[in-house]
């Protein structure tokens, strides 16, 4: 996978950028195919890679891999580590660790610098409780946030954090608004699911992505004068989602229809005042591109609620109950 951007760039003849204003962004880890494509006998220039998947590591460097052999729920420090020779043993049958320990030190070395360079640490342990439990680290991207009109694409595990399985507010803060005002006011998500909330001829629009499944409130007549436009969230559970509509404090719609959307989804982050990158509605796509906003918009505030009664975090107290009810 990491070698598909530079092959890529390496096919249309574009060099690779790795500096902006002044600042030495990160060098590609993968190598071009270009090579192997033109000429089946030009060796692989891809010669190390590490590999992480829930706790399982391998680290494969000129022939040699090394892997790791989990026991769930134990320290990663006690894993064993099995070594392969792939040019002799291409489906890992021979384990030769006895053989060669200073060649799986080695590797095992190797794979905690890329893991360190490449944010792989925390690990999951290899059980499903990363899933019903988060890093406490993690608490603090679920505090509200303010977001500007020329803020970039927030990241999607960040976005995430600010709607996974809980309640939420989307809090819109316009300036000077008018009915000629047109475009969207925030955008989360792509054609995977997401949702969109936007202003098209006079009305508030609010549309769904329940993954390719289109759901949209009635529109919204909007006032000559607005300044804040407010979408509530709540997730009671069950995988829905209540939607409340208000206009200056005004309540305006309530809608029981939507889909709760949670954890992968959606893929891509939250945008302000324009539908960036994969289109949450095609529909809206076809008509206006990434529609920006044409109004001005003060900011965009997020605040996390209560989470849902059955997200992952609120289980780890059910499941207590249930294993104590079996003592």
């Amino acid at each position: 996978m990491t070698d598909v951007v530079p092959t890529l760039m390496d096919l249309i003849g574009l060099p690779v950028t790795l500096e902006r204003h002044g600042r030495r962004g990160r060098d590609l880890d993968g190598v071009s195919l270009v090579p192997t494509l033109r000429s089946a006998d030009h060796p692989s220039d891809h010669r190390e890679q590490y590999y992480e998947s829930f706790g399982d590591r391998a680290y494969l460097r000129e022939g040699w891999e090394a892997v790791s052999v989990r026991t769930p729920l134990t320290p990663f420090r006690d894993d064993r580590w099995e070594l392969f020779d792939l040019s002799d043993d291409l489906t890992q049958c021979r384990d030769l660790a006895a053989e060669h320990p200073e060649r799986v030190a080695e590797l095992v070395r190797a794979w905690e610098e890329a893991a360190g360079e490449n944010q792989v640490l925390p690990m999951a342990d290899g059980t499903p409780l990363h899933w019903f439990q988060r890093p406490p680290h993690e608490q603090r991207f679920a505090r509200p946030v303010t977001l500007l009109p020329c803020t970039p694409t927030l990241e999607r595990f960040r976005s995430g954090h600010l709607i996974d399985g809980r309640s939420f507010e989307i809090v819109v803060d316009l300036e000077a608004f008018t009915l000629a005002d047109s475009g969207v006011l925030v955008s989360h998500g792509g054609q995977e699911g997401g949702y969109v909330l936007y202003v098209e001829d006079g009305f508030l629009h609010f549309v769904e992505n329940a993954f390719s499944r289109m759901i949209e409130a009635p529109p919204v007549r909007l006032p000559a004068q607005c300044s804040r436009i407010t979408v509530a969230v709540t997730a009671p559970g069950k995988a829905r989602w209540s939607v409340e509509i208000r206009i200056d404090d005004e309540v305006v719609l309530r809608s029981d229809d939507f889909i709760q959307l949670s954890w992968l989804v959606p893929y891509n982050g939250i945008n302000v005042g324009v539908a960036r990158r994969s289109p949450v509605s095609w529909e809206l796509a076809r008509k206006y591109g990434t529609f920006r906003y044409s109004g001005r918009i003060a900011g965009v505030t997020y605040v996390p609620g209560d989470l849902a009664p059955d997200a992952f975090p609120m289980m780890i107290d059910h499941f207590r109950e249930l294993g104590m009810a079996t003592q």
